[in-house]
């Protein structure tokens, strides 16, 4: 989601009542969306990865942006998250009496995997050397477009599959210093082509 407040411009001494500070409310609504209230059925989080806000510094800042992402471990749970994140921006700004303006920028939705071929990437992968441990479910704690993918097979009466190849790293996701073994490829090269080939009866 990114969300835009419109305060008003004016010199911040001489006469700071008659200003609307978006920067301000930017600031406040930050806070506040990194403090949301989660859900009690399952994993939901937020992060707020940009601020942009003002245009010098002896005027009441009239602009500010915020780029922010909500995710929830079910749809139920996402909905939830986005609702919260709406009202604290409406109330952030209605508190100090800014515009605002909040638009959906994308979205992931839900993913279950068809069981028939979770269980058959579970055996492809059972009898591939380079797996050393395989395990058929588990919560990744992260969002990925595939699932716009998967939705729109099962629309259309198909099946969906979304697996994981654990490799060494030298750091965790979205750090500098990241790096993974690329041996993995091998291994999800391997799963593929084996899931492949049962599917086509070789």
């Amino acid at each position: 989601m990114d969300v835009r407040f419109k305060g008003r411009p004016t010199h911040p001494t001489m006469s700071p009542h008659l200003g609307r500070n978006a920067l301000a409310c930017a600031c406040t609504c930050l806070s506040e969306l990194l403090g949301m209230a989660r859900h009690g059925k399952g994993i939901g989080c937020i992060n707020v990865g940009m601020m942009q806000a003002g245009e010098g510094r002896n005027v009441i800042p009239v602009h500010a942006q915020i780029q922010l992402e909500v995710r929830g471990e079910t749809a139920e749970i996402n909905d939830f998250m986005v609702d919260q994140a709406n009202r604290i921006v409406k109330g952030t700004a209605l508190a100090y009496d800014v515009e605002y303006e909040v638009e959906k920028v994308g979205e992931a939705g839900e993913l279950n995997n068809d069981p028939e071929l979770a269980a058959m990437v579970t055996e492809v992968a059972g009898s591939l050397p380079s797996c050393e441990r395989v395990v058929q479910h588990k919560k990744l704690g992260c969002s990925e477009d595939f699932t716009m993918l998967a939705t729109r097979v099962k629309a259309a009466g198909g099946k969906s599959e979304f697996f994981v190849v654990g490799a060494d790293r030298t750091a965790a996701h979205h750090q500098r210093e990241f790096d993974f073994d690329e041996k993995g490829l091998e291994t999800a090269f391997g799963i593929f082509k084996g899931c492949v080939m049962k599917l086509n009866g070789i």
